[in-house]
């Protein structure tokens, strides 16, 4: 949930390639009732009886009057969901789960379409559907720590910024992302991933409650041990499916004294003896094949492949981008004291790994999580782009030189300034857990990187060129060897078997799940489960 946060976070039909329109147009088609069907759609007269009982909130329009609030409730950050496919028949702006309980019991009472939406961060467009009554969650951001079991419980509106800061004041931990403006909601039910996850697990691991607002619009907390079922489901098995999430309680751990983050950079090149450029290949795949996957759990490294270094952002002195086609930063963070983390990189030759042509290697010490985020590129607020993504999880012993190969071809033959991969290491703590305990696939559970690749970009005469880029690399990834799955939460919305790419052979009980606790299929959205 989180890619670049710096620089860059669906179309119009006619500009989409035909797959991706195939795609959407499939997504819109629905057994609801939309505003062009006069004899089943409520009048407006209705809506306003439903704006005069909510506790705190109102049914809003796409009016002047009212848009700046409207705006508001329909954001997103990806500017690649064009307003013209993704506009709602209203919204409410929901301030409590009064609020919510109401709106659900009336669309589902009227067999409307309802849309979920909490931060924004839905990158294939899927919380805000074309003609559905919008519930923005966006101001429900109310965020507390208990002192008596260590835990946090937030609401949907939250972010990793306020969580961040909550931890520091507590001198806690908690298992989060990258991007600022991400909500821990969002991002723990669909797995998420940060720089703590192989230290403590997935965000998904850390569930320990959740309220939830079901179909027949009744507010129930579900517990491990009050519903096992759909506990098992709303760990990993996304938003917008079983019902609206309110509220989330997450366990929290001890803060040590220090954390300990390093960076190294290295030059991407076309080669001048045969022009394939092996010298980053080489690189890549010693740091993939030999080095990662022997770190200690405390460390979680990040593998960036850019074009050029971020301007403003990173701060690279002998990149040359007269005779340097591309750059190769990791970056990581090690959970505990400086003493330890240098010694184990040393020992695992990361210190020394194509020494002569490293650039900008260095240590810093950091007194807590928010500290470090803070000082990391991609921990700043988001600028709004056009964006289009593609996961894969790399397996125990992938490819890497394979997949250093597609990778640094793909960063050097691209006229994309903002197109990237970043690869989140993901194993220690994440594969200790069961692939049957929650509904994280096992692709998720075995890896050892998530490995993400990104076109950002401005303007929308370019869009079908980026997403043709992102998704034909993103199949040449999926078919290397031992490369297996996708991320629910950062999804390519033209993937084909997308049920068992997500969550694999957990996608049957999730069926199963859904059907009981949602018989009527009220909750529906793209590439969300399904009866």
């Amino acid at each position: 949930m989180r890619t670049f946060a710096i620089l860059f976070q669906v179309a119009l039909m006619l500009s989409l390639p035909t797959t991706l329109a195939l795609a959407i147009a499939a997504s819109n088609s629905t057994s609801k009732c939309l505003p062009s069907d006069e004899t089943c759609f409520p009048p407006k007269s209705s809506f306003d009886e439903l704006s005069d009982s909510l506790p705190t909130a109102d049914v809003i329009y796409p009016s002047l009057s009212r848009y700046k609030s409207w705006s508001d409730a329909t954001a997103l950050h990806n500017q690649r969901l064009e307003k013209s496919e993704h506009t709602p028949y209203c919204a409410v702006r929901a301030r409590s789960s009064s609020d919510v309980m109401l709106v659900v019991k009336f669309c589902a009472e009227n067999n409307l379409l309802l849309s979920i939406k909490s931060t924004g961060h839905c990158y294939s467009g899927n919380c805000v559907q074309q003609d559905s009554v919008l519930l923005d969650l966006s101001l429900m951001n109310d965020i507390s720590y208990s002192s008596s079991d260590s835990s946090i419980t937030l609401q949907p509106g939250s972010n990793f910024d306020a969580l961040y800061a909550l931890n520091e004041e507590t001198q806690t931990q908690s298992v989060g992302g990258m991007c600022g403006t991400v909500g821990p909601v969002g991002f723990s039910l669909g797995g998420g991933h940060g720089p703590l996850i192989r230290s403590y697990g997935l965000g998904t691991d850390q569930i320990i409650s959740v309220d939830l607002v079901t179909a027949a619009g009744e507010l129930v907390t579900v517990t491990k041990a009050s519903d096992p079922d759909l506990f098992w489901a709303l760990q990993g098995g996304g938003g917008g499916s079983f019902g609206v999430v309110t509220s989330i309680t997450l366990r929290t751990h001890p803060a040590p004294p220090n954390l300990t983050s390093y960076v190294c950079n290295y030059p991407l090149s076309l080669d001048s003896d045969d022009n394939t450029g092996d010298s980053g290949v080489a690189t890549a795949s010693m740091w993939w094949s030999d080095i990662m996957p022997r770190l200690p759990n405390e460390w979680t490294f990040f593998s960036v492949l850019l074009p050029a270094p971020i301007p403003l952002e990173q701060n690279i002195p002998e990149f040359d981008k007269n005779t340097m086609q591309g750059l190769l930063s990791l970056e990581g963070l090690f959970n505990g004291d400086f003493a330890s983390a240098e010694a184990s990189l040393s020992e695992l030759g990361l210190l020394d790994l194509d020494k002569s042509r490293q650039m900008s290697c260095k240590f810093e010490n950091h007194t807590s999580l928010k500290a470090w985020h803070e000082s990391r590129w991609f921990g700043k607020t988001p600028v709004p782009t056009r964006n289009y993504m593609s996961t894969s999880f790399a397996q125990k012993n992938f490819d890497g030189k394979g997949l250093a190969k597609v990778a640094v071809d793909a960063i050097l033959s691209t006229d994309n300034t903002m197109s990237s991969f970043f690869g989140i290491q993901t194993g220690g703590a994440v594969s200790s857990t069961d692939s049957t305990s929650t509904s994280i696939s096992s692709a998720f559970r075995n890896s050892d990187m998530l490995m993400e690749i990104d076109a950002n970009w401005i303007r929308s005469a370019n869009d079908d060129a980026q997403e043709s880029w992102t998704h034909n690399v993103g199949r040449d990834v999926a078919a290397l060897d031992n490369m297996a799955g996708a991320y629910v939460n950062e999804p390519d919305p033209e993937l084909e078997n997308w049920e068992e790419t997500f969550w694999g052979s957990n996608f049957q009980r999730l069926q199963e799940i859904k059907s009981a606790v949602d018989p009527d299929a009220f909750f529906e959205c793209w590439q969300c489960v399904h009866a």
